[in-house]
């Protein structure tokens, strides 16, 4: 029990190393039940997890918990979400294709302030992110993230974000990817030829250096 009112930094961090001493091990996964599905605290939890102590966390609602009504499926979902952040898999490609020749999927977008932000002195920025898979089976993604010039639609950390996630397939897949699947969502008919010829360049240049690849393919959803 916690004082959902009190220093949760301090609270998770005492729970943490409670469980360190008792196991002799540091905790991979932290679950808390939550009184209900408030915004707060459990934009905090995720957090001071994420960002502070570097472990998952799964979040669940009391009341969903023990009630009968849907209980089975509640508690289906969140296990569905435990097992991928404990690096599990729940659902796999099964496609000759892409098991054949061990196949990266890739996707970015950028998010950007609204119009009445744009016109703030100083405006928030833009947003992007990419994920892209990192196992043969195209099962497990993980994402890069950065920030640039409000309403700037081409990411201008392109190529040092598609490394990393390329680095982290190589870790993990224990091979270079064969092909590349792009996608990129979030361009007019009109950006698209500017953005696709720049974000393409980016990726060759910085990628097609170490790598040989058998194809590549760029796909706008």
């Amino acid at each position: 029990m916690a004082n959902p009112q009190g220093d949760f930094e301090r609270q998770i961090h005492e729970l943490i190393s409670k469980l360190q001493t008792s196991n002799g091990v540091r905790p991979n996964l932290l679950i808390f039940i939550l009184p209900n599905a408030a915004v707060e605290p459990y934009c905090t939890i995720k957090k001071i997890c994420d960002t502070t102590f570097g472990i998952a966390s799964q979040c669940m609602v009391l009341e969903k918990c023990f009630n009968p009504k849907g209980q089975l499926q509640y508690l289906g979902n969140i296990a569905l979400k435990v097992n991928v952040k404990l690096g599990g898999s729940n659902a796999v490609i099964e496609d000759p294709f892409l098991i054949k020749q061990p196949t990266m999927i890739m996707g970015c977008d950028a998010s950007h302030p609204s119009p009445a932000q744009r016109r703030m002195d100083t405006p928030p920025p833009t947003f992007t992110a990419i994920s892209a898979s990192y196992d043969r089976r195209c099962a497990k993604y993980s994402a890069v993230t950065s920030c640039q010039d409000a309403g700037k639609e081409i990411i201008q950390d392109f190529g040092a974000m598609t490394q990393e996630l390329l680095k982290r397939f190589q870790e993990q897949a224990k091979r270079d990817p064969s092909a590349i699947l792009y996608f990129r969502d979030g361009l007019s008919e009109s950006e698209f030829d500017k953005v696709v010829r720049h974000e393409l360049a980016e990726l060759k240049s910085k990628l097609f250096l170490v790598l040989a690849f058998d194809s590549f393919w760029l796909i706008d959803w």
